[in-house]
């Protein structure tokens, strides 16, 4: 049976969720803080950066720091030596494979890297020299959330859930698989994240929240219009039958095709 989700304030109860806190902590949650990360796109082989430069923009804490320039003062002979010279306000770099690797040295939501397409060295260390580059860091929302705010979006995004399956299922359900907990969760997630602030352009981290609700949207849809069969137990909504069964009034096999009804019960 779906869980009666309860406030932690003693206002009781909700409503009814397909998946729980701990769910929702564990599946899409990230527990770690990570900092903005910009990462070489191809191996660097080029080491002559003699007065080339990284013309780059940090955000700490949320705060944005002026645009700054770091232009190296030799040319090198090997990628260690690259990183070892880059001297980066609040950002250190790294040799990873053959990659430069720039990252903020504090981690979390609220830190943000931004690197100019305009930088000189960019070429040369394989960063992008069409596009800006912006890069934001990833906070422990596990713990950015009250108990309550998960409870509210969980609440809210089985009630989603919900209008897509009743084209289906009876209420109340009785059995679920991990795919309908994971796809409420993902939708709950994005509810939190998108009151919150976040920052949805390709590439970004934040991107990965909306990706991920569509994909849970989708889902349920298609689960909805019966071209996805999950693992639930639960009252079954038989679609009508056009006639008594013994003679097709569809023989193109249109409302099948469209989802209308099952091949086993049309």
């Amino acid at each position: 049976m779906p869980t009666q989700t309860m406030l932690s304030n003693n206002l009781g109860g909700l409503g009814d969720s397909l998946a729980t806190i701990q769910d929702l902590d564990n599946l899409l949650l990230p527990r770690d803080s990570k900092p903005a990360v910009i990462t070489s796109r191809n191996i660097v082989q080029n080491f002559a950066l003699l007065n080339k430069t990284i013309i780059y923009q940090v955000t700490v804490d949320g705060e944005v720091d002026i645009v700054r320039t770091f232009t190296f003062p030799a040319n090198y002979t090997t990628l260690d030596q690259v990183v070892a010279a880059i001297s980066m306000n609040d950002v250190k770099a790294s040799n990873q494979g053959g990659k430069v690797v720039l990252e903020t040295i504090k981690k979390g939501y609220n830190q943000g890297l931004y690197l100019y397409k305009t930088g000189t060295s960019n070429p040369l260390l394989k960063f992008d020299d069409l596009e800006d580059t912006h890069r934001r860091g990833s906070g422990s929302i596990t713990n950015e959330f009250s108990d309550d705010e998960k409870a509210y979006a969980l609440v809210s995004a089985t009630s989603i859930a919900y209008s897509y399956l009743q084209r289906r299922y009876q209420f109340p359900l009785k059995n679920w698989g991990m795919d309908v907990i994971d796809n409420v969760c993902a939708i709950a997630a994005y509810k939190l994240v998108f009151r919150e602030g976040y920052s949805p352009e390709p590439g970004a981290y934040d991107a990965n929240w909306k990706h991920r609700h569509d994909q849970a949207i989708d889902w349920f849809s298609e689960v909805g219009n019966r071209k996805i069969h999950p693992v639930i137990e639960g009252g079954f909504i038989n679609v009508p039958k056009a006639n008594n069964g013994s003679i097709s009034t569809d023989p193109r096999g249109w409302r099948i095709a469209m989802g209308l009804c099952d091949t086993e019960a049309y």
